[in-house]
Formats: structure tokens, sequence, C-alpha cells
């Protein structure tokens, strides 16, 4: 079983939902995807794909992404630069692209490395293929596989295609990737996880080449120290240097030894049944109906736990829900108190600058009645005063 296989679909699964997080980095990942795609392109190729890519996906960024750092702006203007391009040409298109996968760099690193100068990401994403380009660029720089048939652990012949670090019975946690797959002889020392009572390695009489022990370390299987433990190769920590993680491979694997052995003992069972009826002469509809029967009552115990998990947790809900919606109607109430407590606010404060109003055009009135009264008061002073001076006159000459 290709365990491996299910973990790179993890891995990429969980990059990808990452890079889906941002509308930037999301764009650029979708445009490297269709980039990719496109196999001995040619001009109308390179046209298509840029127009599809505008009227699916890049329209709708600018109209929705509206918070734009510095790397965005620029890719947005890598774009709009090209549109002053009068009859672009192949090599335009060709400047444009590598211009715009330039803008990979936002999306971090690239699980898995590349495969034949492609992102891993953007090939088939097989197991086999995890860091190709970098494994097999490190076995050149090593010259341990010049030769298919010569053995890159002793450099003896014979060799051919097999994991290094078996896939065993029991899962051990490696797996099919390219950094695990070598050419090997059938007599060449293997990986043991757990060594001999007697502490002595059963290959140990066997030799691995110094070349070999610096691959292991150099792709992250192995380290100085465990080299040295079980081939007794001691590694200079200057031929060590650059340490990498292309190895792929599950830690404390054994812990799920059990359920898988679960799942495994449950099909074989399965099968076995299968293939006894079907022989007896049931027709393949019967069979495929039994084995659901048999499995049915081999996970009932199981179905029961869920179902009863079911109910509790249900029991949970319909409580939460009913509580919610008494905070709902409580809410509700209140904010009808709110709103009451607003509206007579807003009455109150209607009603105060009327009253305010008034009271201003009552001052305004009074200021000119008492205005009024002043020059009226002064304009009958005057007239007594004159009536006062004529009566003293009329005295006079009667005297």
């Amino acid at each position: 079983m290709n365990h491996g296989q299910y973990i790179v679909d993890q891995i990429v699964n969980d990059f990808e939902e990452a890079v889906s997080q941002d509308g930037f980095t999301k764009l650029v990942y979708t445009f490297m995807q269709m980039y990719y795609k496109l196999a001995n392109p040619k001009l109308a190729d390179y046209q298509k794909m840029l127009e599809t890519f505008h009227q699916h996906h890049y329209h709708e960024f600018l109209f929705q992404y509206k918070v734009r750092n510095n790397k965005c702006t620029k890719f947005i203007e890598t774009l709009k630069d090209f549109t002053s391009v009068k009859k672009p040409k192949k090599k335009d298109y060709q400047t444009l692209f590598a211009s715009i996968i330039a803008f990979k760099e936002v999306l971090g690193t690239l699980p898995g490395g590349n495969v034949n100068s492609i992102p891993f990401v953007f090939t088939a994403k097989s197991v086999q293929k995890w860091f190709y380009d970098e494994v097999t660029e490190l076995r050149k720089r090593l010259g341990v596989d010049k030769r298919k048939e010569i053995c890159m652990v002793c450099g003896r012949g014979h060799a051919k295609e097999s994991l290094f670090y078996a896939d065993e019975e029991a899962w051990s946690g490696h797996t099919h990737c390219a950094a695990n797959r070598i050419q090997k002889c059938a007599d060449c020392p293997q990986n043991i996880r757990h060594r001999p009572q007697n502490n002595r390695h059963p290959d140990a009489g066997k030799q691995m080449s110094f070349t070999f022990g610096v691959y292991l370390i150099r792709v992250g299987y192995e380290t100085r120290e465990s080299v040295k433990d079980k081939w007794s190769l001691d590694i200079p920590k200057k031929a060590v240097q650059i340490v990498n993680d292309w190895g792929l491979f599950q830690e404390n694997a054994e812990e799920i030894h059990s359920v898988l052995a679960e799942i495994q003992a449950t099909s074989s069972k399965a099968v076995e049944t299968v293939v006894k009826q079907f022989h007896s002469g049931v027709r393949p509809e019967d069979c495929r109906q039994h084995v659901r029967e048999q499995l049915l009552v081999q996970y009932e115990p199981a179905c029961k736990e869920l179902k009863n998990k079911h109910t509790h947790l249900k029991r949970k809900y319909d409580q939460l829900a009913e509580s919610s919606n008494e905070c709902e109607m409580m809410l509700s109430l209140q904010h009808r108190k709110t709103k009451d407590v607003y509206e007579d606010n807003d009455y109150l404060k209607n009603h105060i600058d009327s009253l305010q109003s008034s009271l201003l055009q009552t001052e305004h009135a009074h200021a000119r009645l008492k205005i009024s009264y002043q020059r009226q008061q002064g304009e009958l002073q005057q007239s007594i005063q004159r009536e006062w001076h004529y009566y003293n006159r009329q005295q006079q000459r009667f005297r």
C-alpha cells in the first residue's frame, strides 16, 4: 500500500488551502497552475491562456481585492504595462509570463521541490517524484548513479531499482519517494530499526560506501551519528554541511499499526468470503450484498458507539439551540427597549430644540419691545417738556 501518496496529497491540500486564504497569493498560484499546463505553447496558446486568466480570475481579483501591498501593485503594473505593447509576439508573452512567474516567492516554499524543472505541486503530484530534480542533481554531484547496473550503496554490480528503506508489512513510516528509490543489489545492507540484543548489526560485515552514507545524510534520512552507529561510517562534518529534508518520512508510524492491521484484517476476511462464495456458485450481486452485511456486522459496535455519540451531541445541540433562542428573544426585547429609548430621546431632543428656538424668538421680541418702549418713552418725555414750556409761557403772558 502506497502510504506515502496519502501523505503527499494531504501536504499539497494543506498548502493549497493556505495559499487560498489570500486573494493575491491565490491569483499567483492560479496563474502558475495554468502556465505549467501549457505543453510546447505557440503564440495562440499564450494568447488564449492570458485571456482566460483575465476573464475568469484577474478581473474578479481587481474588483474584490482592494488592500494591496507593494508586490501586488507591481504585479498589476506588470500586466498593465503589457497592454501598451502593440501586436505582442511570442517572445513578448514569454517575457511577460516569466515576469509573473517570478512572483512565486509570495507563495513561500513550494512543497515537493521540482520535477523536470516544473514545481512538484503543478505536476501529477506522485510521491515517486517528491523532490525528484533535487535528488537527481545530488546523486550526479556525488557520482552515485553513473550506471544503472551499479549499486548505489556498495558500488558492486547486478543492481536494480528498489527501496533502500523497505516498505515493510508493518509500515515503518518510509515512503516510495525519489530519495528512497535507488539502484541497489540484493546483498546490500539496509536500515534496521531495531538492533539485535548483542548490539551487532546483522550487515556489519558488508560495507556501505562513504559516498552513499553522505547521500543518506544530505537527503535527510540519517545523521552522522546514526550512520556511524548503523554502518560504522565516520562522515566528517564538512562533507555534510548542507542537510535537506527530501526524504518523505512519517514519524511514529508504529502508533497506527494496530489501526492499519484492523483495516487490513477486515479487508482480507471480506476478500476471502467473496472468493469462496463465488467459487461456490453465488452470483456476484449476492456476494456483494453478503460482504456488505458482513462488514456491517463487524463494525456494528463502532456504529452503535457513533450513534450514541450522535445522540449525545444532538441533545447538547438542542439544548444550545434552546438556550440560543432564549438569548435571541432577550436580545430582541432589549433591542426594542433600546429603540424606544432612542425614540424618546429623539422626541425630547426635538422638543428641547423647539423650546430653545421659541425662547430665542421671545428674547428677540423682548429686545425689540424694549427698544420700542425706550423710544416711545423718550418721545413722551420730549412731548411733556414741550407742553410744560408752553404752559409756562402762557402763565407768564396772563400775568
